[in-house]
């Protein structure tokens, strides 16, 4: 899925938990240092929920989180 079809299409919020497997319809970037996790329209895997976590056990921030869900597409 392009970046434009993720950010346009139906979406609602998910739990990282239950993410895994869905498709990310908006950016996910931890800071610092600034650096995207996530891209819409990309697949998010297991390796992107502990990152998630792994920054906020940290005290970074994760921007791109609503009340700490993803954005995904619907299904």
């Amino acid at each position: 899925m392009t970046i434009y079809e993720a950010m346009t299409a139906p979406f609602e919020y998910a739990d990282p938990d239950k993410a895994a497997g869905r498709v990310a319809a908006g950016s996910v970037t931890a800071y610092p240092p600034d650096i995207p996790i996530l891209i819409a329209g990309e697949p998010i895997g297991q390796d992107h929920i502990r990152k998630i976590k792994s920054v906020q056990l940290k005290g970074g921030r994760v921007i791109g989180l609503f009340e700490n869900k993803l954005k995904v597409v619907k299904n």
